[in-house]
């Protein structure tokens, strides 16, 4: 019995004998799932690559558009992006919950270009914590589809659906569904809210216009189920990172399970008075 015991601690203790490790979960947010013309995305600290559909979107990667381009990006709570020609985008910040609402945010940064979002789960809150960064001021929003690029001299922000605000460093403005705001720069605050001109509300519907956009959207809902599991990895991930309240805590495979002090996302964005 003694030799038996012995030789199973030694089996154990063996250096040769060792257990696989679960791959770690990766911090995917996104899924572009429809590119026209020419794409490319760009991890930090790497070469742009050619976007195509499937490509996986993390925070902080920069997707672009070249000319006459279009890029659709699908986010893990189903947002809705999808850039004009000459457009650049990336998530600042994403923390996403399904089963507890009250953590999530997210800051998009629209560098330049045009763009269409439509809100998912990250805005449907109470007091969303969801804002659009641009060149000429942030757009915080809630339950929206909301439009914004360049128009004649002017950058244009128009609400489709819901509510937004509109803010630089000149004051702020609220829009609500069917009407827009221009902006000349940072330092003039927004137009007051007014239904655009059918001439200029149709530049920014195009700019945005995909040629295969029916089809993408008879598609969608077969995504959005896809999204469940990216959803659940994403989950893991932000725990194992630290960045979920109570996170940095879930066992590691073949190590003790010691709990780490959360990070937490932090107070980026302010509350905006809807």
């Amino acid at each position: 019995m003694f030799k038996t015991l012995a030789l199973v601690a030694a089996l154990l203790l063996s250096p040769s004998l060792s257990f696989a490790a679960a791959p770690a979960p990766e911090g995917i947010i996104g899924t572009i799932l429809e590119v026209e013309g020419a794409g490319t995305i760009t991890q930090p600290g790497k070469q742009p690559m050619a976007a195509a559909v499937k490509t996986r979107v993390h925070m902080n990667d920069v997707i672009a558009t070249g000319p006459k381009g279009r890029i659709f990006v699908l986010f893990i709570d189903n947002t809705q992006f999808t850039l004009s020609e000459n457009s650049k985008l990336k998530v600042d910040k994403y923390v996403f919950d399904p089963q507890n609402p009250a953590v999530n945010k997210g800051t998009f940064n629209v560098m330049q270009g045009a763009f269409k979002y439509t809100s998912g789960a990250l805005a449907k809150k109470k007091d969303p914590e969801v804002s659009i960064n641009t060149p000429y001021g942030n757009i915080g929003v809630r339950g929206t589809v909301v439009l914004g690029g360049r128009v004649k001299d002017a950058y244009g922000v128009h609400v489709q659906e819901g509510r937004v605000q509109v803010r630089n460093d000149a004051g702020a403005v609220l829009v609500d569904k069917g009407n827009g705001t221009m902006i000349k720069s940072r330092a003039e605050k927004p137009s007051n809210q007014a239904p655009f001109p059918p001439e200029l509300l149709n530049v920014l519907q195009t700019g945005v216009f995909l040629i295969a956009g029916d089809q993408l959207m008879k598609n969608l809902p077969g995504f959005m189920g896809e999204n469940l599991k990216l959803q659940d990895q994403f989950k893991s991930f932000q725990q194992l990172n630290g960045l979920l309240p109570g996170g940095g805590n879930l066992p590691i495979p073949g190590m003790p399970n010691s709990p780490k002090t959360p990070k937490g996302p932090g107070n980026f964005l302010k509350k905006f008075p809807f």
